[in-house]
């Protein structure tokens, strides 16, 4: 005999109507039986018959019916009660433990989703108690089969590992089941499911479409499977497959399976596979980062070895520094306009020399850049600074582009300094960039190499140069001091052969052989002087001169000199302003050594000023810097000595080499004679006084030589241990 459940409606107000409705929603359902009560008497005598029933009370206000509750729950704490009202105003509800009820269900629902609540709450109380299974509406169409076929279907429902839920498509989508697998996944109880809509419970599922899927299935009577789905859950959340059927006419089953770990799994996976993708693509870079640097090293190397070659078959350094732009201008690793110049820095000149061009020869910076004084245009900017590189993208004159022409277009600059081994500032790299164009810190490092290996090329270049103008002078050294010697000697000789001739044939005359003898005396003196400067000159370059120094009237030296060569002066009619200003004129000096300084600048005065010219010299005070060791102050007083002629004058290029060893000005081989150590001489003795000497060219005609000297001892470059008053 089939065992029924009874669902007793409590409503003392409009019961009737709530009663039909939850008939209609049964109509099949066999196993369930609906009684109506509207008293509390009624319901007493009801419950005296032993049956598994629920009820549903029914109240028209929510805080009125709660005294009913109260009274339902003292007579029968085990029945299943649920409580049907509309929500209190202040949305503050009991909770349904703190009630003793099973459920509070908010007015209004509609009848099928009440009815379903109901059903949930008959299969709960039957799942907790010995009674028979309870079946689910619609689960069986044959009524004979009874609680068997219900209890199977019932029973396979909760076997299944899967997570499946049933819902019934209608206006809205309602759980009808809710087996063991989906509590135990969601965490949910069944009977707080049941009867509910869909999107109620599982809010963020349904905004992916969830519902429109449920009822194409619903509709085509088909299958479906969705993609995974991450659902938020505590303590993590969860990736769901979810698969979608057509289990009856009325209803959708959802099967959900939790994939979190094959998806996380995949992630790993995933994650690996990238790291190794990743890796590998690292590995490649770096690959071809190692090739495209040896390859860029390649290009250097030969790029050197090939100028470095050209330097080594002796081509002029013009054909050099042009070869060497042109090639650099074709490595791909310099991004940059295919235009370019070399400069160099004359010795002891501020300015640059266009030695090398490419791609200007028809703009205006091919004749107004010949020449750059320093300080002009960004090369001229780099040549008196400190920095070894300049880079600009524009080309304004507020970035120091001087040279501006008509038709320029805007570009930038990359200026590097070729520097030799000493410091020495040998010359300028420029390029031209393209147009807001920065270089990457390996095109100037590379840049930088290239300019290292052309300064050795220039050093090189300048080295032979040297050598050569240094054999050249040798050689006329060597003749003029052949010359030098020849003369006196054949005086001597002559004279006195004469003297000898005519002692030997008796003819004394004293007048005679006295002027003989003196001219083999002056001879002789001038035999001395050269061979004092020889040696003066060996001592120097041994290092091996010795000087005494001690104080002394630097006026008073002046003004012996002067005397000394007044004869010479009136000999050549020559006009001679020879004064001094110095208030105090005494000098830390080796007076015996500053004397020869003081006669060698008078010599040359005498020897290369016309009759009827004019020599002034003046004497000065100035301020000097100071010497090299730290306890020296940064600068000191001192004199200065300027001596002006009117004669022939000093080449310009040559104010320097004057004072070469074995070095002549050209001025000197007009006829006026000299071995070429005098100034050499001078320059080393001024050098071991901390003092200076040089030459510079008096416009119209004439040269004035120039001697500073410290009034006090100083260190040196030599004197960092501290020479007192020698250097041996």
């Amino acid at each position: 005999m089939e065992q029924a459940f009874e669902l007793v409606i409590f409503a003392p107000e409009k019961g009737g109507e709530l009663h039909q409705g939850v008939k209609s929603c049964l109509n099949g359902h066999h196993t369930v039986q609906l009684v109506l009560v509207e008293h509390f008497e009624q319901l007493e005598t009801l419950t005296q018959t032993p049956k598994q029933r629920v009820v549903l009370y029914s109240s028209e206000q929510y805080h009125a019916g709660l005294p009913l509750i109260e009274r339902v729950r003292g007579a029968f704490p085990e029945l299943p009660l649920i409580y049907y009202a509309p929500a209190p105003a202040d949305h503050l509800a009991e909770d349904p433990v703190s009630l003793g009820i099973s459920e509070f269900l908010p007015k209004p629902h509609s009848y099928s989703t009440l009815t379903h609540r109901l059903l949930a709450h008959f299969r709960h109380h039957a799942a907790t108690t010995d009674a028979p299974a309870f079946a689910l509406s619609g689960e069986s169409e044959a009524p004979h089969q009874g609680v068997s076929m219900e209890f199977s279907v019932s029973h396979l429902i909760k076997q299944i590992n899967s997570g499946l839920i049933l819902v019934e498509v209608a206006e809205s989508v309602v759980i009808t089941a809710f087996n063991p697998a989906c509590e135990r996944l969601f965490g949910i109880q069944e009977q707080r499911v049941v009867g509910r809509e869909l999107k109620d419970i599982f809010p963020e599922l349904c905004q992916k479409e969830l519902i429109h899927s449920i009822r194409q299935v619903w509709q085509e009577r088909s299958r479906l499977s969705l993609p995974p789905v991450q659902h938020e859950m505590q303590p993590q959340s969860k990736w769901l497959h979810v698969e979608l059927f057509s289990y009856t006419p009325q209803l959708v089953g959802i099967l959900v399976s939790d994939i979190t770990q094959l998806k996380l799994d995949e992630e790993r996976i995933t994650t690996q596979m990238q790291a190794r993708i990743q890796q590998q693509e690292e590995t490649e870079k770096q690959l071809r980062e190692t090739i495209r640097e040896v390859d860029k090293g390649q290009r250097l190397s030969n790029l050197i070895m090939q100028v470095t070659s050209l330097s080594l078959a002796k081509h002029p350094i013009e054909y050099i520094l042009q070869r060497a732009l042109e090639m650099l201008l074709e490595l791909p690793e310099f991004n940059v306009l295919p235009k370019g110049a070399i400069f160099l820095k004359p010795a002891e000149e501020r300015q640059l020399n266009m030695i090398a061009s490419l791609g200007l020869q028809e703009s205006a910076i091919w004749t107004r850049c010949q020449q750059i004084p320093f300080g002009l245009c960004l090369c001229g900017r780099l040549a008196e600074s400190d920095q070894d590189m300049m880079v600009t993208t524009e080309s304004l004159l507020s970035v120091g582009h001087d040279v501006q022409f008509e038709g320029m277009e805007p570009h930038g600059h990359v200026h590097v300094k070729m520097v030799g081994r000493e410091g020495v500032q040998l010359g300028i790299i420029t390029l031209y960039l393209r147009h807001s164009y920065s270089p990457s810190m390996q095109e100037l490092d590379m840049l930088r190499t290239i300019a290292n290996t052309l300064s050795g090329v220039v050093e090189r270049d300048h080295a032979e140069k040297a050598a050569e103008s240094a054999a050249v002078a040798k050689q006329e050294f060597l003749a003029n001091i052949g010359h030098e010697l020849r003369t006196p000697l054949h005086n001597i000789m002559s004279f006195t052969e004469r003297g000898l001739k005519k002692l030997k044939q008796g003819e004394v005359e004293k007048d005679r052989l006295l002027r003989y003898f003196g001219n083999v005396q002056k001879g002789g003196e001038r035999l001395l002087l050269l061979l004092n400067d020889l040696l003066d000159l060996s001592k120097l370059e041994a290092g091996r001169m010795q000087f005494n120094l001690r104080d002394y009237d630097f006026n008073t030296l002046v003004d012996d000199v002067c005397e000394e060569f007044s004869q010479q002066f009136q000999n050549k009619s020559l006009t001679v302003k020879c004064g001094h200003s110095l208030a105090e004129g005494k000098v830390s000096i080796d007076p015996v050594r500053m004397l020869q300084v003081l006669r060698n600048i008078f010599s040359n005065a005498v020897k290369f000023t016309p009759e009827g010219g004019k020599i002034e010299v003046v004497i000065e005070e100035v301020v000097m810097a100071g010497g090299r060791r730290k306890s020296d102050p940064e600068s000191v007083n001192g004199i200065r000595l300027t001596i002006t002629d009117s004669g022939i004058g000093i080449p310009e290029e040559e104010l320097e080499t004057v004072f070469d060893k074995f070095a002549q000005s050209s001025r000197s081989k007009t006829g006026a004679g000299g071995t070429g150590l005098g100034l050499a001489i001078c320059r080393e003795i001024m050098t071991a006084h901390v003092g200076t000497i040089h030459a510079e060219r008096v416009d119209g005609a004439g040269a004035r030589l120039i001697v500073e000297l410290p009034r006090e001892r100083i260190s040196s470059e030599k004197g960092e241990e501290g020479e007192e008053s020698s250097s041996a």
